[in-house]
């Protein structure tokens, strides 16, 4: 993170980047040392100086937000400057935000879905299962030919399925499954607009807990030799 605004050194450089050095915290003031340089690409410094800011306007909590942001105000040397987050930083953080929603959606897809017959697996295995039987049941109403099926939950408890049971708890897997993607999609667009570490922060878990309660549980493991749905 660093400032951008075109400042002289005393020497009549011009510098355009300047980098908070070290912070020295003391009981009644704050001096901050900066680097400066001639642009953002630089690593040798033009100039370094020190600067005192008023200890009631420091926040350890928010540092070094809060540093910045009186380093750019009418209190700082660099009034009208701009606080930038470094491009490879912040390009890391947006590929480590967008592995998170993966996985943030992984565990709401695969998590366990409520259907009109109560609450089913989604693991991989269970979606395939469910798949299956859609497909039957389709096929047997279309044809005319009586179908049933005894399903596990997602507690190991059984419910008995006619076609048109297992028709509708596929589409509520279905559905379940495409509002986690369309979510992530969201959420993944968000990403991909931020400029700030601030809306990275905000945005990762934003809305999970809305459609679904716990975006972070692992998914539930059925018991030890159980069959996953049938």
């Amino acid at each position: 993170m660093f400032i951008q605004c075109l400042a002289l050194t005393r020497q009549g450089v011009e510098a355009r980047a300047h980098r908070i050095h070290s912070l020295n915290v003391s009981d009644d003031r704050v001096e901050i040392t900066i680097n400066s340089y001639v642009n953002e690409t630089g690593t040798m410094p033009v100039w370094q100086d020190a600067y005192p800011m008023p200890f009631d306007d420091f926040c350890l909590g928010t540092y070094p937000q809060n540093v910045h942001e009186w380093l750019i105000s009418p209190s700082g040397p660099f009034l009208g400057g701009s606080v930038v987050l470094e491009v490879s930083k912040f390009e890391d953080l947006k590929v480590k935000t967008l592995a998170r929603i993966n996985e943030l959606r992984k565990a709401v897809a695969e998590g366990g879905c409520e259907t009109p017959f109560g609450v089913v697996d989604t693991t991989p295995t269970s979606q395939s299962n469910i798949q299956a039987a859609f497909s039957m049941a389709t096929l047997a109403k279309a044809s005319g030919q009586p179908y049933s099926v005894v399903w596990r939950r997602l507690d190991n408890t059984e419910v008995t399925l006619d076609a048109d049971g297992v028709i509708a708890m596929g589409a509520a897997v279905l559905a379940h499954i495409d509002r986690a993607y369309r979510h992530s999609w969201t959420l993944k667009a968000q990403v991909e607009a931020a400029t700030t570490l601030e809306e990275l922060e905000s945005m990762i878990l934003a809305g999970w807990a809305t459609h679904w309660e716990d975006p972070n549980a692992e998914p539930e493991t059925p018991v030890e030799g159980e069959n996953e749905g049938v």
